[in-house]
């Protein structure tokens, strides 16, 4: 469900996620010349852990490309999602939102997907997951990677 974010064509917030497992934080604007997929999501969402197999696909399919998948939790503490990432190995980075990272996104409902240009730009939003995304996501982001952003 594409919905309109007020973010479309604005520069992303610099959202700030501590990894977890002590990795960390992790801030949008160290992926500068990334494209980024960022979800919004919790452990508790059936809707946001059903996606998780199509970003694994991905990032594998996007290997050594410049594309990162950033899963900010927003669970409430870190303990809840090591605890749900301990018998996980997916290929993305994971983290519990700093501050009042979901409310510099506008996201009120979960799991919520902003995906931002190399060049820190939010070009596509969605809320929701459907299990037909994951063609249209991988489109979208291999044209993403591969068209030039102006310097």
């Amino acid at each position: 469900d594409v919905s309109s974010s007020a973010l479309l064509g604005q520069a992303a917030p610099n959202l700030g996620v501590v990894r977890i497992n002590g990795g960390g934080e992790l801030r949008l604007d160290y992926l500068d010349g990334q494209v980024v997929v960022l979800d919004f999501w919790a452990t508790w969402c059936r809707p946001c852990t059903k996606a998780l197999p199509m970003y694994d696909a991905l990032s594998r399919a996007f290997e050594g490309q410049p594309v990162t998948f950033l899963l900010a939790s927003v669970d409430d503490g870190m303990s809840i999602i090591e605890e749900f990432w301990a018998d996980r190995d997916l290929a993305v980075e994971v983290g519990l939102v700093q501050e009042d990272g979901a409310d510099l996104f506008g996201v009120s409902g979960i799991p919520a997907v902003f995906i931002i240009d190399k060049d820190g730009t939010v070009v596509g939003h969605s809320v929701g997951y459907d299990e037909g995304e994951r063609e249209q996501l991988a489109a979208t982001l291999a044209w993403l990677v591969s068209r030039r952003t102006a310097e």
